[in-house]
């Protein structure tokens, strides 16, 4: 008998244990696998095939294997204090990228061997995060390099810094910061990297998109969570058009019987004010005068066209929060 309790109480704390720590975002699908696919990484993709088919697409082509415990190697130690690593120049002149001519000449080998540039693109989903990432991106995987002294300039320090926010969406999908995001790599960045003046930096493409059903906005209330400068449509994809027509058609019949019937109580107290105003009754015609107004509330959205839109929808068409205030 103690032999079974104690059998049973230690099958119910191994189902209690959580199978992994990764928790993907809802919204997140259609990522692109990395070359090196790690034990962990394949559990990763199993929890997050079960749960996207309840979600929708926002950030795509992003790697899921390009983090794991043996992607950290790197080609030569740098020593520290210097801005300058050993590398071996690319004779090709004129590099670009993401469609951007960058201001040198020459590029290396990128600082990184742990994913690749293109590996990256969809980031521009995430109009924040793209606009302090490309320089970031283009400095490590095409750095600029001098082929008289067969030496690549390192990242300064700071552009990774100011990326950690706007990019917080890959904290939430990866175990581990990308190594881009790494900024204790001293074999990536360093602090004695001055950034080029402002007539040597390229001149990046700054457009970006929302993937449906977030909408561009500047709403920083509106915002999706951690994914800045965008926001839910008004009308969000939990049901379709007729159903959201139902819903309306519902509302319109159960706001207007309910305001007859507080209109009707109003009128009764009305016409016998003298014994009507005596409390406790008088409790009751206030009641039926909140819920008179409650009830023209619901029914403003029924006045015109656009009323409904006007109510609940932003200029951007993005739905309102926490307005006003």
């Amino acid at each position: 008998m103690t032999l079974s309790v104690i059998l049973i109480l230690f099958g119910s704390a191994s189902a209690l244990e959580p199978s992994s720590n990764f928790q993907p975002l809802p919204y997140v699908k259609n990522l692109k696998l990395d070359r090196n696919i790690s034990e962990e990484s394949s559990t990763l993709r199993s929890q997050f095939q079960d749960n996207s088919s309840k979600s929708a697409s926002l950030v795509t082509d992003l790697p899921i294997s390009v983090i794991s415990q043996n992607t950290q190697k790197f080609t030569t130690p740098t020593p520290p204090g210097t801005c300058q690593k050993s590398v071996t120049c690319i004779t090709d002149s004129n590099p670009t990228c993401y469609g951007t001519r960058l201001p040198y000449p020459h590029s290396s080998h990128p600082l990184t061997t742990s994913s690749f540039l293109s590996d990256w693109a969809g980031l521009q989903s995430v109009p924040a995060c793209w606009a302090v990432v490309q320089p970031l991106l283009c400095s490590i995987f095409q750095p600029k390099c001098d082929p008289a002294t067969s030496s690549a300039q390192l990242v300064p320090r700071h552009l990774c810094k100011v990326a950690l926010k706007p990019c917080r969406v890959l904290s939430t999908l990866y175990t581990h910061l990308p190594q881009f995001l790494n900024c204790s790599d001293n074999s990536i960045f360093s602090d004695h990297c001055d950034q080029d003046q402002r007539s040597e930096r390229a001149r990046f493409n700054s457009s970006t998109n929302c993937v449906a059903p977030l909408l561009p906005t500047k709403a920083t209330s509106a915002f999706w969570n951690e994914v800045e400068e965008c926001g839910l449509k008004c009308q969000p994809p939990l049901l379709s058009t007729q159903e959201y027509n139902r819903v309306h058609s519902f509302i319109a019949v159960g706001a207007t019987l309910s305001l007859l019937c507080s209109l009707f109580a109003v009128f009764t107290f009305a016409v016998d004010w003298k014994g009507g105003s005596r409390y406790p009754a008088v409790a009751i015609f206030y009641l039926n005068v909140c819920l008179a107004l409650v009830n023209i509330g619901w029914l403003a959205q029924f006045l015109g066209n656009s009323a409904r839109e006007d109510i609940v929808c932003r200029k951007d068409g993005v739905g309102r929060h926490q307005e006003p205030g």
